[in-house]
């Protein structure tokens, strides 16, 4: 997941060392049909451009000859005409690490915890070695999961220019959820919608290929015992479902040929593969701050996203997601939604077909392993 912070950074002239304005204005007419141009007492160009005309590219190339000036560009459409605000801004300095990594040490105790509770009420299935390693695999394939989502959106963000957050990871119950996952602050708008869908869909994405792998290493590590067997040895720990998802009783079945009389002990791993599609399921619903509202933003306009939201906070709420319903309603209605610097350029088709075939992923994962739930 992540979000934007993006405060108010415009800076007067006299605060930045800046180039002359002549070196700005020339840059901007070898590469822009400009109109007429303003210069404002901020320090701040305006131009209006000539309409009809495909400035994509160019913006793009001019976000990077800018941004090392301690400039930003915005290119803005009114009625018929295009206007290309160029400002003074202080780029974000580098940030520091002390909180990201206590969160992220707050988060690996509490994962930590939970996989020796999980792993512990194994015992008599698994031996006390077998407890401890379950409980480290545990432990580092759930950050895994949620370090390598932050870290999709932090590895696209930095390619398109941006300069985000470190992860901040959110430490849970242990028991209960042993995290409330994590999240990257960009304090910079996203070049161009094609960089805010790039941006929504790589942490997702990233992360589910995590998910997949931890599903195959949960399902070697899962055992087959007798029902007495099992009934004698764990006494109160044991819990028999007899609805699994489709997919993981496919799985099961196909790597551990339970018998008929045969109980399956679920690795705790195989909880934090669940987790994981949980995580993904979620991000993937275009819903307000989630990263598939991100990717929404790219592609609707401002009546279609609020009402993608809408619908997500509804299915959230059939599916049972009440707390994450009201989280992400709260939080979707709370803040000021936050445009690509380039509004103007519309979204490539390539990612319109992706967009779809995101939201069929994200209603696949569920049947598969979601429903009905058993964590």
């Amino acid at each position: 997941m992540h979000s934007y912070k993006w405060g108010s950074r415009l800076l007067k002239r006299r605060q930045l060392s800046l180039p002359a304005v002549s070196e700005v204005e020339d840059y901007v007419r070898q590469k822009f049909d400009v109109i007429n141009t303003y210069h404002r007492e901020s320090g701040a160009y305006e131009f209006t451009l000539a309409p009809g005309q495909l400035y994509g590219r160019k913006f793009v190339e001019l976000f990077a000859y800018l941004r090392s000036r301690n400039f930003i560009p915005l290119l803005r459409e009114s009625d018929s005409s295009l206007t290309l605000l160029v400002e003074p801004y202080q780029f974000p300095l580098r940030q520091r690490v002390n909180l990201p990594l206590l969160l992220f040490a707050a988060t690996l105790i509490s994962v930590s915890v939970d996989g020796w509770l999980r792993s512990s009420a194994l015992t008599g299935i698994l031996t006390p070695a077998q407890v401890t390693t379950t409980t480290l695999i545990y432990a580092l394939t759930l950050m895994a999961i949620i370090g390598t989502h932050e870290g999709g959106h932090y590895l696209v963000s930095r390619m398109k220019g941006q300069r985000p957050s470190l992860p901040y990871f959110i430490p849970g119950v242990p028991g209960f959820l042993p995290t409330f996952g994590a999240l990257i602050v960009s304090t910079e708008p996203s070049v161009n919608r094609d960089a805010e869908f790039d941006l929504g869909a790589s942490g997702p994405l990233a992360g589910l290929i995590v998910s997949i792998v931890a599903l195959f290493v949960g399902l070697l590590d899962t055992k087959v015992v007798p029902l007495e067997f099992a009934k004698q040895v764990l006494g109160s720990n044991i819990s028999i479902i007899t609805q699994v998802p489709v997919g993981l009783e496919y799985l099961v079945g196909a790597f551990q040929h339970p018998g008929p009389n045969d109980v399956v002990i679920f690795s705790p791993i195989l909880f934090a593969a669940w987790f994981g599609f949980l995580l993904t399921f979620l991000n993937l619903m275009p819903a307000g701050q989630l990263d598939g509202g991100h990717m929404s933003s790219s592609i609707l306009t401002r009546k279609g996203r609020q009402l993608a939201t809408l619908l997500s906070v509804f299915a959230m709420l059939l599916l049972g997601y009440f707390l994450m319903a009201v989280f992400i309603f709260a939080l979707s209605w709370g803040n000021r939604e936050v445009r690509p610097l380039d509004d103007v350029t519309r979204i490539s088709k390539n990612r319109v077909f992706a967009f779809a075939a995101v939201l069929a992923l994200a209603t696949l994962i569920y049947v598969l392993f979601l429903y009905p739930p058993i964590y």
